[in-house]
């Protein structure tokens, strides 16, 4: 289980699909806003990117860029970029 501090903005209902067999089904997910400041944040989104099985490098490129806006935090690009996550 991954915990962490984002704030929560709303609910909603997204089609989700099997790889295995693409059979779509509707999935109630939480729509959040992750704080790149928030240490719980950094490390959900840390161990996320290292358990997520993709060749893409989307999960390091996430976490690589909240890292940097943390450490911007005082310049207007760290202070301004948003980050946002489905959960389930």
């Amino acid at each position: 289980m991954i915990t962490f501090g984002a704030k929560y903005i709303n609910s909603a209902t997204i089609q989700k699909v099997a790889f295995k067999d693409a059979k779509v089904t509707p999935s109630k997910v939480s729509f959040v806003e992750l704080d790149p400041m928030n240490e719980k944040d950094l490390e959900a989104v840390y161990n996320i990117a290292g358990t997520w099985e993709t060749p893409d490098l989307y999960p390091e490129m996430i976490h690589s860029y909240m890292s940097y806006c943390a450490c911007e935090y005082n310049e207007d690009e760290g202070r301004n970029t948003k980050f946002y996550a489905l959960t389930t």
